[in-house]
């Protein structure tokens, strides 16, 4: 059975993406898990941009912004567009760690980003989202058949509807930081996260675990 994480904050810059990375190759490189890496912080990716994962860049052919814009619901169809987008080796060498990544990190990214068309997944007369982000992992599933999908997210355009939250994880892991801001919104997102997932929420079943997470902790 496949383990979906989400690695979520409720801003950006609190050590989220370098705790999935450190999860994913430890995962991998010491447990020998199959681990492959969903890259859904569309506005502002920075996966490849760890120094051990900045080499599998090169072997990038697109990311998630590629899907979005040809948003194929076929099963086929999706399979063989997740097997080439998905990096499967970088200079790191790390059997069984896999990354779908937000999409080619060049110049242009920012520009295929913006064309996406957001009120097609989560408009107030479609549901389209909730179905096709599942099948995006299902596909996900069915080719690598990894023991865990780590997802990276944080509040934003992705997260509208709780995919990243209560759609797609098993568990949770709320990244925050020490100050007052950072306990009040991570305190909301976790709330949201159980009404959610509760009988009059969008999920009915497998209750979510959430686990929080502080980030970095000082030494005092």
């Amino acid at each position: 059975m496949t383990q979906t994480v989400t690695f979520y904050s409720f801003k950006g810059g609190v050590g989220r993406t370098l705790a999935l990375a450190n999860t994913a190759y430890m995962l991998a490189a010491r447990l020998q898990r199959k681990v492959l890496i969903w890259e859904l912080d569309l506005e502002a990716p920075g996966l490849l941009r760890i120094p051990e994962f900045h080499p599998w860049a090169v072997n990038a052919k697109g990311g998630m912004t590629d899907l979005l814009l040809d948003p194929v619901i076929d099963p086929e169809r999706l399979r063989e567009a997740v097997k080439r987008l998905v990096i499967e080796q970088g200079d790191s060498k790390v059997p069984g760690l896999f990354i779908l990544p937000a999409g080619m990190p060049d110049s242009n990214y920012g520009e295929r980003y913006a064309e996406v068309d957001w009120n097609r997944f989560f408009g107030p007369h479609t549901g389209f989202g909730k179905k096709w982000f599942p099948a995006v992992r299902q596909a996900l599933i069915d080719v690598y058949q990894p023991d865990f999908i780590l997802i990276d997210s944080r509040t934003g355009l992705t997260d509208i509807g709780g995919i990243c939250t209560v759609v797609l994880p098993d568990t949770v892991v709320l990244v925050f930081n020490l100050s007052l801001q950072g306990f009040d919104g991570i305190e909301s997102v976790k709330r949201a996260i159980e009404q959610q997932s509760g009988p009059d929420g969008i999920r009915f079943q497998n209750p979510i675990r959430v686990v929080k997470v502080a980030s970095p902790v000082p030494a005092s």
